[in-house]
């Protein structure tokens, strides 16, 4: 621990004294080109239309498999053969058959 405490303690005292660089601004073509490039992607088309049909989908099959399932444990809980009740006899039952 102190010999990884003693590393990091000697790299960042080595990043303080490093000289720092100015990082120079975007120059005017570069700018246009990204503003260009930004402009030419939003006349394009809206890509949130495509995410939000996916959204409604993942909604719908959620909700589909909610009822389904509400539907199926209903239907078990209301069998009047005890068998469908117990999960153990199931479990023989596929195997046995």
């Amino acid at each position: 621990m102190k010999r990884r405490e003693a590393c990091l303690n000697r790299l960042l005292r080595a990043a303080a004294r490093a000289p720092q660089r100015e990082v120079p601004a975007l120059s005017w073509a570069t700018e246009t080109r990204v503003l260009a490039a930004w402009r030419a992607n939003r006349a394009a088309g809206d890509d949130t239309a495509l995410l939000n049909v996916l959204r409604r989908g993942l909604a719908f099959a959620c909700a589909l498999m909610l009822i389904s399932l509400t539907l199926s444990l209903t239907q078990v809980s209301r069998s009047a053969d005890p068998v469908w009740n117990d999960p153990s006899a199931l479990v023989t039952l596929a195997y046995t058959r």
